[in-house]
């Protein structure tokens, strides 16, 4: 089942998994973070991901 957040946003999904390092397990935890919160917005996650300092604490 497709993410509707992905398909609404892709230039932010990208941008999420530019900011995850293109690592797979980085992204696949992201996504397990993401499926949790179904109402949460990709634009979100990005705001927190991108303070390099918290990243692994989101993760």
């Amino acid at each position: 089942m497709a993410d509707r957040r992905v398909e609404a946003e892709p230039d932010i999904a990208a941008e999420v998994v530019r900011l995850g390092g293109w690592l797979p397990l980085a992204v696949q935890i992201i996504a397990a973070l993401l499926a949790a919160e179904p109402d949460r917005p990709l634009s979100a996650m990005a705001a927190e991901l991108a303070d390099a300092g918290e990243r692994l604490n989101v993760m």
